[in-house]
């Protein structure tokens, strides 16, 4: 349950009157004329043992919402429940908390059937229980006092609160890292389909609800976003990373994402979403760390759950369990950093010359080769001119700084009709320096087979000295527009002589199947 006196940091449920439920419209403006004179706030102002929360509705400005014509239910505490509240040092903020946690739009009669789910004006849910006579785990005293714009209960208790994960951030003071850099993407948008107009039925004038509700591109973005972590009606875990966790993993992550020239506002986004990007897991999971692997919302597998999770106790939120840790312990080739493999036959990211070369991509039928084709397509690359070497460049996207072991995987055509289909490769690997000039290594010598698939480990522990990687906003903003040139490339291409080409010792013909880029551990 809240703990009144810290808590004078949240914002988050300001945006709470922008509520609508468009379902009860009906019974919102349509109301009979056989009703009490009182509205909800006059009924609870009149009842001496509810000055208390007459009191806290009337500073957290939720008296405007409850004399309304709208239709309302509360569940008010009685004085005794609210006895430790200091009705002169409490915040508007803190009273909006209390209160909005006790009402919920629309008659919530005690015969509503248990569990049904209500929503309350913060967004919380609770649900009736025991045959009615409990809400929210907390017992009903009065029921069902009928007001002229709703109905009215009086509780023993408050009905506990606890924080959603994002509220949590917002609130707690030791996690300000986290919530300084996904706070900065927060913003109230207008909710057109929310939005209505009515007439009044006692003006008979019309009036316009325009609704605004809260959005986070970081969270929210349809195909990129990390998950509703603020909704009420999604159930996620995560692991919060105290500040203290947050500097460490900062200081170990940002030498990867060092740009030229150098620029800290793009080290410290890409940094912070690295961080960021794999803290949150769909559903409650209690013991994490007793599980064999995990999915993160970013679709990162977490192959070692315990060297996150072990140790740490889990906190209930409102819409999930919480995870507080002081050290975060990513694996990089998990997260922020993980193997990079390029499907070849992929159009997108290559480029040829066609007067030296031609590309074919191939398909292959499910179980006919006694080898495995990623994605049971590759590309089939030949001369174009037999007197040239042909060569394709594929760009590798989204690379960190740092080491890399680098493979190419490359198929025979036909085991049993070409024993001798075999070539002489090399590569050619294009990136910028830490003083951003364009610099190439060539390595060769590497030979295909004729006769089995074979797997090349062009470079060894390269290392790239800046970052090539295009980060979640960017993609975000730019989802449907033209895309970033990655700076750094690997071309793959015959190394036959004119004799060995002639003398059919190697032919100008190779089938490349993927390219890798596997991290060193960090």
């Amino acid at each position: 349950m809240i703990k009144y006196s810290k808590y004078t940091i949240m914002v988050l449920l300001i945006a709470a009157l922008s509520y609508s439920c468009k379902d009860d419209r009906d019974n919102h403006y349509n109301r009979s004329g056989d009703l009490p004179e009182e509205n909800l706030y006059e009924l609870i102002k009149a009842n001496s043992d509810l000055s208390t929360f007459a009191r806290l509705i009337e500073i957290s400005g939720y008296k405007e919402v409850l004399t309304t014509t709208q239709t309302y239910t509360v569940w008010a505490p009685e004085n005794s429940a609210l006895q430790d509240i200091d009705l002169n040092t409490i915040s508007e903020v803190q009273a909006r908390l209390i209160v909005g946690n006790h009402i919920a739009r629309s008659n919530h009669s005690t015969a509503t059937l248990d569990d049904k789910p209500v929503k309350m004006y913060n967004r919380k849910v609770h649900t009736y229980s025991a045959g009615g006579t409990l809400f929210g785990e907390v017992q009903i005293n009065r029921h069902d006092i009928l007001a002229k714009n709703g109905l009215l209960h009086t509780l023993k208790s408050q009905i506990p609160f606890y924080y959603n994960l994002y509220e949590y951030i917002k609130a707690m003071p030791g996690v300000s890292k986290l919530r300084d850099f996904i706070s900065q993407f927060d913003e109230e948008v207008f909710d057109r389909e929310a939005s209505y107009s009515y007439v009044d039925p006692i003006t008979n004038q019309l009036v316009y609800d325009s609704v605004m509700v809260f959005r986070n591109r970081l969270l929210d973005s349809p195909l990129l976003g990390l998950g509703h972590i603020h909704s009420e009606d999604s159930v996620y875990t995560m692991l919060m990373p105290s500040d203290e966790a947050w500097d460490a993993a900062y200081e170990r992550i940002s030498p990867s994402f060092k740009v030229h020239p150098a620029n800290d506002s793009i080290t410290k986004l890409q940094t912070s979403l690295a961080i960021v990007s794999d803290l949150i897991y769909r559903k409650s999971i209690k013991e994490p760390a007793s599980l064999d692997s995990l999915f993160s919302t970013s679709s990162s597998v977490i192959h070692n759950p315990a060297e996150l999770f072990g140790g740490l106790t889990p906190e209930k939120a409102s819409n999930g369990l919480i995870f507080l840790t002081d050290n975060l312990k990513y694996d990089n080739r998990d997260t922020w950093n993980k193997t990079i493999e390029v499907e070849c036959e992929n159009p997108d990211i290559r480029q040829i010359n066609t007067q030296t070369t031609t590309v074919i991509e191939r398909d292959v039928a499910a179980g006919t080769l006694p080898y495995t084709v990623s994605g049971l397509r590759y590309l089939e690359v030949s001369y174009a001119n037999p007197n040239s070497n042909p060569r394709v460049n594929f760009s590798i996207e989204d690379m960190p700084a740092g080491k890399y072991d680098i493979y190419a995987e490359f198929i025979p055509e036909s085991i049993v009709n070409f024993p001798k289909d075999s070539t002489k490769i090399q590569f050619i690997l294009d990136y910028v320096t830490a003083r951003g000039l364009a610099d190439t290594k060539i390595v060769k010598g590497f030979f295909t087979s004729g006769t089995k698939k074979v797997r090349i480990k062009a470079f060894s522990a390269f290392d790239l000295p800046i970052s090539d990687y295009y980060d979640r906003i960017w993609k975000i903003d730019n989802l449907l527009t033209n895309r970033k040139v990655a700076k750094t490339t690997l071309s793959v291409q015959t190394d036959v002589s004119q004799t060995e080409f002639n003398t059919n010792i190697y032919r100008r013909k190779f089938r490349i199947d993927r390219i890798i880029f596997e991290p060193i551990a960090k």
